[in-house]
């Protein structure tokens, strides 16, 4: 592995002890493998119940993967949080891998909220835009997440591998900008683009509940009472990605305004939550009223019999009372 010619110079900000960098690399490695254990069961959960049928559900398989992809490479980085500042190559793919998949996660998140508010608010079905989506989560990050390789700006930022915005004990103004235009203008793009979002299709819903019509459409009446149980529990999820944004996005905040005083215990929360997504999310598919009833040996041996090995089960139902001779017969007899 190629080690960079990095001084003492480039880690003068992070006045961490050694069991500092311990405790956030253990706290981080296991919310993280949490987290994967997570993603890997909202994965099986669609697959074996065929929760992919509709276009809503497989945004959610793709911000799952996406969320699995970011959690293998905040494992990485946790398990090896005393290499980030001796092997820069190590640390610029790593921090290349969490701006791609940082990237797809919000890309999914849009695209959840755009195809909500299609169905909710315009009733349209924008399933049909699903090439689209795919293209926009997966292809777009790939284009534009490169780019701070041109001068160099991935690497080491206090106990993370990211675009730098400190170098040599200075603010890096192009690391600055690249990771404004590249990370905090999407994400509080998204964050805006979910409120507004939110607001209408709570607005809509509450006109549909006070409106009477005489007359129905009925094709639009199914598709609207569809999407709703379609959309189900995932329409929170955009806003559990919002939530959990919430303490990474603080500590960022704190450490551009002031590098040189770290909180400790606002590192270890940001290494935990940053791991901790998939698990989250998880949590909200096992709390889902449907699935939940679903979580049994025996639904899930069906299931997996008749979705997966594609074969019909059957169930034996033994008479525990009456006459056992067929009642067509015995009406016929008695005629």
């Amino acid at each position: 592995m190629y080690t960079s010619n990095w001084t003492d110079d480039d880690n003068c900000t992070t006045k961490l002890s050694p069991d500092d960098w311990r405790r956030i690399g253990i706290s981080g490695a296991v919310s993280s493998c949490l987290s994967i254990l997570g993603c890997l069961f909202i994965i099986a959960i669609m697959i074996i119940y065929k929760k992919y049928v509709f276009a809503t559900q497989r945004l959610i398989l793709y911000l799952t993967i996406s969320i699995l992809l970011n959690t293998i490479g905040q494992l990485l980085q946790r398990i090896s949080y005393d290499k980030i500042y001796k092997q820069h190559t190590y640390c610029s793919v790593l921090g290349f891998l969490s701006q791609y998949f940082g990237t797809c996660i919000l890309l999914s998140v849009i695209c959840i909220l755009f195809e909500i508010l299609m169905r909710v608010v315009f009733r349209r079905e924008g399933g049909r835009l699903e090439w689209l989506y795919i293209s926009a989560i997966f292809l777009l990050p790939a284009t534009i997440s490169w780019i701070p390789f041109i001068k160099d700006a991935f690497g080491a930022v206090h106990c993370f591998c990211s675009i730098k915005t400190i170098k040599h004990c200075e603010k890096y103004t192009y690391g600055i900008v690249l990771q404004a235009l590249l990370w905090w203008v999407p994400l509080y793009s998204t964050i805006t683009f979910g409120i507004v979002s939110y607001l209408l299709i709570v607005c809509q819903l509450s006109r549909e509940r006070k409106t009477y019509t005489a007359i129905i459409d009925v094709d639009r009446d199914i598709i609207y009472h569809r999407t709703l149980e379609d959309v189900g529990y995932f329409r929170w999820y955009p806003i559990l990605y919002i939530i959990v944004d919430l303490i990474p996005i603080a500590s960022s905040i704190h450490d551009f305004f002031v590098p040189n005083s770290p909180i400790v215990s606002l590192w270890i929360a940001t290494s935990i939550i940053k791991g901790l997504q998939g698990g989250v999310f998880a949590i909200v598919v096992a709390l889902d009223p449907n699935t939940r009833k679903r979580l049994t040996c025996k639904s899930l041996r069906s299931a997996f019999i008749h979705n997966i090995l594609m074969k019909q089960s059957t169930e034996e139902y033994p008479i525990t009372s009456g006459d056992i001779s067929d009642s067509l017969n015995t009406y016929e007899n008695k005629k």
